[in-house]
């Protein structure tokens, strides 16, 4: 797991850490910190390939990385060919913010849509409502769609007789196909987003849930 949070942090990094963790104890799985990459020089890909190189040059070969950005998970992918291994085959990728440079990678990047148009649009459109006058008065909590977009850097369930089931709380998202820039084919998990109780639960839970993804296809 790239991106970690060192104690005392919060935010973004501190959030999706706690989903991490979550979706290992869910799977029966203890966090191992072996495992875990310290980025606090920032989540760029130069990071990203140095915090994987430190998990690999300790003696650990994991067979999954889940990265806290994309550009980590770009950078961690260039690595790992570097050194030989192959993506998806002999290590998995998982990234979060489905950036334009996941669509180009080779493999293609698995990655988590973490719902920035729909936050952009809402945004916008409540501040021009209250420049209007129209505005509500209180602040506004808005629970954005999230999804998993399954490129080429995870291995292919449909090899291994189908795409893996969706978990009972999946919160109403649902998985369609999707098409690559470079024509492979791939699926979305898409939907109206989970049914909780505030934000904070709600970023952990689609972090999780990419986590989860992550188990299901290495476990076929």
């Amino acid at each position: 797991m790239l991106g970690a949070p060192h104690e005392g942090a919060h935010g973004t990094s501190t959030l999706r850490y706690e989903g991490y963790c979550q979706a290992l104890e869910a799977a029966g799985l203890e966090v191992d910190q072996r495992l875990v990459a310290w980025t606090d020089d920032g989540w760029h890909r130069s990071n990203g390939a140095l915090a994987i190189t430190g998990v690999l040059e300790s003696g650990v070969v994991p067979d999954g990385v889940v990265a806290f950005n994309d550009a980590l998970a770009v950078g961690a992918m260039h690595e790992l060919q570097v050194r030989g291994l192959r993506v998806p085959d002999d290590v998995a990728v998982v990234g979060f913010d489905d950036t334009e440079d996941a669509r180009y990678t080779l493999p293609t990047l698995t990655t988590v849509d973490g719902g920035r148009a729909e936050i952009a649009r809402v945004a916008v459109d409540l501040l021009a409502r209250r420049i209007a006058g129209r505005g509500p008065e209180e602040p506004v909590l808005h629970h954005a769609a999230m999804r998993v977009v399954e490129r080429g850097a995870r291995r292919s369930a449909e090899a291994h007789g189908g795409l893996p089931a969706l978990p009972a709380d999946a919160g109403g998202f649902r998985r369609v196909r999707r098409v690559g820039t470079n024509g492979s084919s791939g699926s979305t998990l898409d939907g109206p987003g989970h049914s909780d109780q505030d934000a904070r639960h709600r970023s952990t839970s689609s972090w999780n849930e990419g986590c989860r993804l992550l188990h299901r296809c290495k476990s076929r």
